[in-house]
């Protein structure tokens, strides 16, 4: 009581008129800050974790929407995991709380895709397959795995398959060329994982990597048929063939070995460079022990 009569009738007035307004700017702030929590969106977002359990790794979650409109594409998923992509780029992804598990939204735009394309429904195929593409570069860049190369692949695949379907066949030569660029990436990739887990003492998992990269190299070599695909061929089968022998199987030795030694016989002679004479040589000098 006795502050307010210190102030005076013209305190009181303007106490009457900044009050309110305190209040209602206070109310303004709640307000922003029970929204920000409610919409994602404005939030900060946390880098992107790409720790998957290998348990996750091929599960998926169902497409709620997929939509494209002037070059930009959004993708929700039914579980809230939402990924916004312009021009060809991942520049948003959102998240319900938790980790932002991309892979999962590329392996579930691969079936919805998979789905549309099965009826036909050329358009929505279109949107998931870019989005995955998308998805699939951006992993591939980041981790630099044999997983992420296989994905990349896939998605690739699909879009070359789609725009075979479409009779666009200059985009299908081009999806379908940088598929095969990734698929002897993924070989190398596969070596150096075999290597690693020989290093550990893990001979199973070792050899499962040399052997898909011993198929990988087929494949390539009865595409492509260059000199540097059969190559790669060759130093497979070479490969397979010392862990064949290491593990005392001579008759599966011996054939991984003749059969690479038929390579380098031609490549040493198409060739004549000292490293593909140096290859042949090195190849008869195991088959003479």
């Amino acid at each position: 009581m006795v502050f307010i009569a210190d102030i005076g009738l013209p305190g009181l007035c303007c106490l009457a008129v900044i009050i309110p307004l305190l209040a209602m700017a206070a109310l303004r702030t709640l307000m922003r800050s029970i929204g920000d929590q409610d919409d994602p969106e404005e939030t900060e977002e946390a880098p992107p974790r790409y720790d998957v359990p290998r348990r996750e790794i091929h599960t998926a979650t169902p497409v709620k929407k997929a939509t494209s409109e002037r070059n930009t594409i959004e993708v929700v998923l039914s579980n809230g995991l939402k990924v916004v992509i312009k021009d060809g780029g991942l520049i948003k992804q959102v998240a319900r709380p938790g980790r932002i598990d991309l892979r999962t939204m590329m392996v579930s735009l691969h079936k919805a895709g998979d789905r549309a394309r099965s009826l036909s429904d050329r358009a929505r195929a279109r949107t998931a397959f870019e989005a995955a593409l998308t998805i699939a570069r951006d992993l591939a860049s980041s981790l630099e795995t044999s997983e992420s190369l296989r994905d990349l692949q896939s998605s690739l695949e699909r879009v070359g398959g789609l725009a075979r379907d479409e009779g666009d066949d200059v985009r299908a030569r081009t999806a379908f060329d940088e598929s095969l660029m990734i698929r002897r990436e993924l070989s190398e990739s596969l070596d150096t994982d075999g290597d690693l887990a020989l290093e550990d003492g893990d001979l199973a998992d070792g050899r499962a990597a040399f052997d898909e990269s011993l198929e990988i190299r087929r494949e390539l070599a009865s595409t492509l048929g260059t000199p540097e695909s059969r190559r790669d061929l060759s130093r497979s089968l070479e490969r397979i063939g010392r862990l064949d022998r290491d593990k005392g199987d001579d008759r599966a030795a011996l054939a991984a070995y003749e059969e690479s030694l038929e390579f380098r016989r031609e490549l040493a002679s198409t060739l004549g460079t000292p490293e593909s004479r140096s290859e042949l040589g090195w190849t008869l000098g195991i088959l003479g022990d």
